[in-house]
């Protein structure tokens, strides 16, 4: 395992390699992803499998009392995943992930409600409160009682998006407590594109030989290169007045790529599935590589971590997985983006 820190201005990227346990945890830990892009050679394509290609996520319109009704609560312990369709830097938003609510109020607003907060790391003027619906004594007469006075200064209902993994809860669970929600289907998206071969240069290198040291020179081209590919930008050089053009750091000749790319709102079993359905074939020379991005406007990034969609984007993972004909085994590189005061280590 190679564990390395790099920091820009407002956030950090932590590397791993060769350790399917942090691909694992990482994902687990991330949420609330809007979007899977798959970027592989167009002749050894990786397949998005059906079951994803085919998934739904709920929007609806919501009135916050309804997560604190007994179904909810007691039975769910808030294993559906609630995330508020509102601007963070100046509305009140609110997510629910792994049983655990987490508010991100105006500090007007977080006066009025009473509830216990800390004052937001990211974002000035503003509180995040956070209650865990599986502790134990949450769900007391006593506590709810309290917490739904101090919900109902938040008014209106809200627009929500909703998903939840394979098996978690039952589907009529959920129908009960969102009444009826609108099914969305992901969006999926596939193009085809030439761009400056890059398995000639940092990947092929990759795929044949190893060494720290040259991967601590490369990875950050390697991984900024991948990205902008993942965002269409770079395959072929931007050409747009106020961003600068990346040139592929080892152009040797063309390549034609495949990048499949969903939006939407995803489980982490969604995510895994995605991961697990796109390994580089064991038989061939070949690579993929998958990046998860967060929602931009999300109280927490990762598990239990404040997100500041302002200060550099914390809410990011990448798996680079690349096979070549001298490894026994695959090889992983794992990127995550998280902020410089992120928990998540």
């Amino acid at each position: 395992m190679h564990l390395l820190r790099t920091k820009a201005s407002e956030s950090k990227v932590i590397v791993s390699v060769n350790n399917e346990n942090r691909i694992e945890s990482s994902v687990s830990r991330h949420a609330f992803v809007a979007e899977i892009s798959v970027l592989c050679p167009s002749k050894y394509p990786q397949n998005v499998p059906t079951s994803v290609a085919n998934a739904v996520f709920y929007r609806c319109q919501l009135n916050t009392l309804q997560l604190l009704e007994s179904l909810f609560v007691d039975v769910i312990n808030g294993r559906l995943r609630v995330l508020s369709e509102r601007k963070l830097d100046g509305e009140n938003c609110i997510c629910v992930e792994s049983g655990v609510m987490t508010l991100s109020l105006l500090k007007e607003t977080y006066q009025r409600m009473g509830l216990d907060g800390l004052p937001s790391q990211t974002m000035k003027g503003k509180w995040q409160v956070s209650l865990d619906f599986t502790a134990p004594g949450f769900a007391g007469a006593k506590n709810l009682s309290r917490v739904r006075k101090a919900f109902s200064v938040l008014g209106a209902p809200i627009h929500v998006v909703c998903c939840y993994g394979y098996g978690e809860i039952c589907p009529d669970a959920a129908s009960a407590i969102l009444g009826l929600p609108v099914k969305t289907k992901l969006l999926r998206r596939q193009e085809t594109q030439i761009v400056p071969e890059m398995r000639s240069g940092m990947i092929q290198q990759l795929q044949n030989q190893f060494d720290d040291s040259v991967f601590e020179e490369l990875q950050e081209d390697l991984h900024t290169w991948l990205t902008l590919s993942t965002q269409g930008y770079g395959l072929k050089g931007i050409q747009e007045p106020f961003i600068s053009v990346f040139n592929c750091p080892s152009p040797a000749a063309n390549e034609e790529m495949c990048l499949t790319t969903l939006t939407g709102m995803f489980s982490p079993t969604l995510v895994a599935s995605v991961l697990m359905n796109t390994r580089p074939q064991p038989e061939l020379d070949s690579w993929s590589f998958v990046q998860m991005t967060g929602f931009e406007h999300t109280p927490v990034a990762w598990h239990g971590s404040e997100h500041g969609f302002m200060s550099g984007g914390e809410n990011v993972v990448s798996v680079l997985r690349c096979h070549g004909e001298e490894q026994t085994s695959d090889l992983s590189v794992l990127w995550e983006v998280v902020g410089q005061d992120s928990k998540h280590t």
